[in-house]
């Protein structure tokens, strides 16, 4: 509640309105939530695939949040009677110090104001969504009887094209600061709110519907916020493709604009310019506020509001804006969560609330990967030309201010692409500070932050990828000359046309070098300078938060492969902004191994606030068999690192060991490799000792493709043999980090069994590892860097892990092929469900026993 925090604490309940009587471990996850949710706390969830996670999530927070509002409506009731009743006493009484006395009440009747102010904004807000709901009930269905949803969606009022030229024009710059909305407090929903954020839309869908199988369905508020690209209905902007083209026109599309033509004179003759678009159709105050009330009524997702929007011709994306404002719980996608700018565009404002990111297990790599970027050489090229040409078609018609930053940008990029092109560097690689680049490109004196605003404000770079889609790099200057009616001018200007007929007047070196690139046309060059802002926005971050990676090619094709590439080093700067804002914040995931990693990561500076929890799996432990396989049949002690994975005999023992399993494991086996590469020596290895067809003789074979297209029906083709009662099933090979290691669901028959072999460990060689590994030791101390290093391979390992048992039912082996699994290190960061029985067996021996037993237990 923003301005008031009740004084009584409450009592964590024992019931969480659970659609259905909940697992111990359910119970356990809500009562821990609650808590932390209560005590304005960190949590950090680990709970197991099938154990209904984000159902028991939303259940135990949603819960809190009715019960907080409830306790803050009752002690705001009681806190102002018994403060007008203080009042009262104090006015009658006769106090010897009458001054002290009457500042005292003085002070108390202000606390009165405040709290009745309070109390009437809630009052007034619960009156105003009521009073929605009863609209919504009342609303009569006939006026959609005969509506068509997937009819065409594109505005009634588009009207005429822009002229060509005027279209990318930025307007003039003001780099004053914008004045601060002092409503928009008073119009926001005046309790707590709770953001959900997931990494898909797809994901957040699943927890709307499951929010609507619940109780509170039937009085929270849940908005679903998205992009432009998700949510805009209107058919000529959406058939833009680009999400930022999409954003310029929808931006274009709301302003006002005259109906009259304007003329242009060229000195000879009188033309009109083509009308601009008029507003967008669906961009109307009434339906975007009809809309709100729709989002607000009744739990929508994306779809669903974007299928109301087509019936109300309202537009969806302005809409679930405003209608987050009033909204219990909005969900979010990690994007517009984790980046700072996106978050501040979007309007979202996390004070006071709670923040639950769900699928959090690559929370650092995301933060990380949302606050770097990579330009080559090639982009740096293109964008040079794109401002050049850009400034060549409109100087003379630039303001002063948007000339001189937009030649500030030119230089900046010229001087980046000379650094790049540099043939004197002595090493391929090299890694410096952002500062230190700055430096080596003279542009130190520069003030990067103030060309970013601009290009912001005026939103050049949407402009620019436009008009460089449109007339490319070769352009020649528009030129509105006065007329002119004396007979020297006349010639002149006859001698100009003459020119510009034969010999077009086009800057020499912006020619010279668009000659050798790619077409501009390219999607990827088109927006390059999009990516060379953002490389500019990592930039100028803390200088100790990141570096850049400069990379050169010393082939003969160098200037085209050479690249910058900015690197964050410390996630934990960007996410404290959260942090601090924030009530709570909760990050859950099935698989959150090695804890240790949020904890140092991103938490480091509020770890008084932090519990975290891990809870077992719902399937009962006799349903999972975990071993660490550390040698094959021939006793060949299996150890996969860089040095030993090539060993033949090592190879042969595998190759026995995978044959073995199949013999006793029915339906599926799904087996990780650390990367493409090893599995195709192994493969290789396979058909070249025969391997291939002892494994046949058991199960079909099939392997992971690179391509992503070939994915789903090779899918199909291994469900099929898993469950083909013909056959004794089939066998996957699958690549650790690659297109099946990860929202992979290989239930029941799709993996019985599930391999993992040798430690996936990253290139330990890795300049960008180096430096994180380097910059972690000076942070943390010594062997942080290694124990980062160590926590990338068990990631990797922990997703593999959890593609198997997705359910109560549900049975499934482990098996972890290297004997470094049996270290006490690796075994503490696998998941709990696992490491609290996973056995170590002595030879492969005691492993086939063990899984010959398991399996003939479940035959029974």
């Amino acid at each position: 509640m923003i301005g008031y925090e009740p004084s009584k604490s409450l009592p964590t309940p024992t019931t969480f309105e659970f659609p259905f009587p909940p697992y111990q471990i359910q119970q356990d996850f809500m009562t821990n939530l609650y808590s932390v949710l209560e005590n304005k706390q960190i949590g950090i969830f680990e709970s197991p695939t099938g154990t209904g996670k984000s159902l028991s999530l939303t259940c135990g927070a949603l819960k809190w949040l009715c019960d907080h509002e409830q306790l803050v409506n009752q002690q705001l009731s009681e806190d102002i009677d018994r403060l007008t009743e203080k009042i009262r006493e104090e006015e009658k009484s006769n106090e010897v110090n009458w001054l002290d006395s009457q500042h005292e009440v003085i002070l108390k009747k202000e606390s009165l104001v405040n709290l009745r102010k309070i109390l009437e904004r809630l009052t007034v807000h619960e009156k105003e969504m009521v009073a929605i709901r009863d609209r919504r009930a009342k609303k009569s269905k006939v006026k959609y009887k005969n509506a068509k949803p997937n009819e065409s969606t594109k505005a009634e009022d588009d009207g005429g094209e822009k002229d060509e030229a005027d279209e990318f024009l930025i307007e003039n710059y003001d780099d004053r600061g914008e004045e601060e909305d002092d409503e928009t407090d008073e119009k926001k929903y005046p309790g707590v709110q709770i953001f959900f954020c997931s990494r898909t839309h797809s994901q957040l869908t699943q927890v709307v519907n499951a929010i609507k199988s619940t109780v509170y369905g039937k009085s929270i508020r849940v908005v679903s916020l998205a992009s432009r690209q998700n949510y805009c209905i209107n058919d000529s902007v959406r058939k833009l493709n680009s999400n930022s083209l999409i954003n310029d026109r929808c931006l274009e599309l709301q302003k006002q604009t005259t109906s009259q033509p304007t003329q242009i004179s060229d000195g000879r003759a009188t033309k009109k310019k083509k009308t601009e678009p008029a507003r967008c159709g669906f961009y109307s105050r009434q339906t975007i506020e009809n809309l709100r009330d729709e989002s607000l009524a009744d739990i929508m997702d994306i779809e669903d509001l974007v299928k109301e929007s087509k019936l109300e011709k309202g537009c969806p994306y302005y809409s679930s804006r405003l209608a987050a404002k009033d909204a219990h719980v909005v969900m979010i996608p990690y994007q517009m969560l984790l980046h700072k700018r996106t978050r501040q565009q979007s309007g979202l404002n996390l004070t006071n609330s709670i923040v639950i990111i769900d699928e959090a297990h690559n929370l650092v790599d995301s933060l990380t990967s949302v606050y770097s970027a990579e330009l080559t050489l090639v982009q740096l090229q293109a964008a040079r030309d794109q401002l050049n040409a850009y400034k060549t078609k409109y100087s003379l018609r630039f303001s002063a201010k948007n000339l001189l930053k937009i030649n500030q940008l030119i230089f900046v990029t010229k001087q980046l692409v000379k650094l790049l092109s540099s043939d004197t560097a002595k090493s391929s690689t090299r890694m410096v500070s952002g500062y230190d680049l700055m430096v080596e490109a003279d542009f130190f004196n520069i003030k990067v932050n103030d060309i970013l605003d601009f290009c912001e404000k005026t939103r050049l770079s949407q402009k620019v990828q436009g008009f460089s889609q449109k007339f490319g790099t070769n352009i020649v200057p528009t030129v509105v000359p006065t007329p002119k009616t004396d007979a020297k001018s006349f010639l002149k200007q006859l001698a100009d046309k003459k020119l510009n007929k034969t010999q077009p007047k086009v800057d020499d070196k912006t020619s010279e070098i668009t000659a050798e690139l790619p077409k501009i046309g390219d999607p990827i060059l088109s927006s390059s300078l999009r990516l060379l802002l953002k490389f500019l926005e990592c930039l100028v971050e803390n200088i100790d938060d990141g570096r850049v990676l400069l990379s050169y090619n010393t082939n003969a094709n160098a200037k085209t492969k050479s690249s910058m590439k900015y690197v964050l080093l410390n996630p934990s700067g960007h996410f404290n902004d959260i942090l601090k804002e924030c009530r709570s914040v909760i990050v859950a995931g099935g698989t959150m191994q090695p804890i240790s990693e949020f904890k140092n990561q991103l938490f480091a500076s509020h770890s008084d606030r932090v519990r975290d929890f891990s809870f077992s799996h719902v399937v009962p432990k006799e349903n999972v068999l975990p071993l660490v396989v550390s040698s094959g049949p021939s006793n060949t002690k299996f150890s996969f690192n860089f040095a030993n994975r090539l060993n033949k005999e090592m190879l042969k023992d595998l190759s026995s060991t995978l044959r073995n399993v199949c013999n006793v494991v029915p339906g599926g086996v799904v087996c990780f490799f650390s990367s493409y590469d090893y599995l195709e020596t192994f493969y290789s290895f396979l058909e070249e000792v025969k391997g291939l067809d002892d494994i046949k003789k058991k199960k079909q074979i099939f392997k992971e493709p690179r391509l992503s297209g070939q994915v789903e029906k090779m899918l199909s083709d291994y469900a099929a043999a898993t469950r083909n009662k013909s056959s004794s099933g089939a066998i996957l090979f699958s690549v650790v980090g690659g297109k099946l290691s990860e929202g992979m669901n290989f239930s029941d028959d799709l993996a019985r069994c599930v391999i993992v072999i040798g430690m996936p460990y990253p290139n330990k060689n890795s300049p960008e590892l180096v430096e994180k590994m380097a910059y972690l030791d000076r942070k943390f101390g010594s062997g942080s860097g290694a124990e980062y290093y160590e926590n990338i391979c068990l990631k990797s390992v922990n997703q593999c892990i959890g593609r198997a048992v997705r359910h109560i039912n549900d049975y499934a082996s482990v098996l972890l092929v290297d004997e470094r699994y049996s270290q006490r290190k690796i075994i503490e960061k696998l998941p709990t469900w696992i490491s609290n029985s996973l056995q170590c067996a002595g030879g492969f021996g005691a492993v086939q026993s063990s899984l010959v037993k398991f399996f003939k237990s479940k035959r029974t």
